[in-house]
């Protein structure tokens, strides 16, 4: 049950990579490029994060991924994008969305990504429901913030917008779901979209052409869950902190391990891609 559990992991991490790739890459070379993909960057960050390697021996803790699949997925989405180079017509003509389709994709997530978080808990416990509560109240909460960056902008919140708002959400609450105080998804909730919107606008605005925003939603959003977990998981939410509280309850050395997985994530995730 445990492998068939991790390869559901498996198997929908390189799909959010090949956003990265969207209309310059043949069927055929996205399959052998996300076989590669998977047994050189996801495989090994995996076995750092919990199976047993460098980084767990250290004391990094990550609930449901937010180093293997959040992280390493943006950064391995960006670098495939910007040597892939630009769609044809990328800058002068619109490559609107279909807006239904977001609509319903983002829902469809939603609703498997509570088995995703509330289900590493690997069992149906207190703190899988905690996890299930707090991923609910992240992805609401990200949802909102990016309407009223709509709204701000256009005068009225929109379909893409708020659906990219629930999944930024989503993304930033797999790390975080099983080891946060519920008052603490709503802050995460707040800032990631935010932090998401802008990063999205400046990398289309440095001529990367990122169609899905797999960087500048997917991993800023795992780079904010991350930091999240770093400054807000406590040990009276989930026992296996390694090292006591985050950094909001004085937790440094906790914070500090947290900050370096991050980096090793990211770094590995983008040099193995390239």
């Amino acid at each position: 049950t445990y492998v068939i559990f991790q390869m559901m992991f498996a198997m929908i991490t390189p799909a959010v990579v090949t956003g990265g790739g969207v209309g310059r890459m043949r069927a055929g070379a996205m399959f052998v490029f996300s076989m590669i993909w998977s047994v050189l960057v996801y495989f090994p960050l995996v076995h750092m994060v919990w199976g047993g390697g460098f980084l767990q021996e250290m004391g990094v803790i990550d609930f449901a991924g937010g180093f293997p699949i959040e992280v390493a997925t943006g950064m391995s989405g960006l670098v495939l994008a910007a040597m892939l180079g630009k769609r044809d017509g990328f800058g002068k003509k619109s490559f609107e969305p279909h807006k239904p389709y977001v609509f319903l994709g983002a829902s469809i997530l939603w609703f498997g990504w509570l088995g995703f978080n509330a289900g590493s808990s690997l069992h149906a416990d207190g703190l899988a429901a905690h996890a299930f509560l707090t991923t609910c109240i992240i992805a609401a909460t990200a949802l909102c913030s990016w309407a009223v960056i709509d709204i701000i902008n256009t005068g009225k919140p929109t379909l893409v917008g708020t659906s990219s708002g629930l999944v930024c959400g989503l993304v930033a609450a797999t790390p975080t779901c099983g080891y946060i105080p519920v008052w603490a998804a709503f802050i995460i909730g707040a800032v990631v979209s935010p932090i998401c919107y802008y990063t999205t606008k400046a990398i289309a605005k440095g001529g990367i052409d990122d169609p899905m925003s797999v960087f500048g939603c997917h991993g800023m959003a795992g780079f904010t869950g991350c930091i999240g977990l770093a400054l807000f998981c406590q040990a009276s939410v989930n026992p296996t902190v390694t090292y006591g509280d985050g950094l909001v309850f004085g937790g440094v050395h906790q914070f500090g391990i947290q900050i370096l997985a991050t980096a090793v994530a990211a770094g590995w995730a983008a040099g193995m891609t390239a």
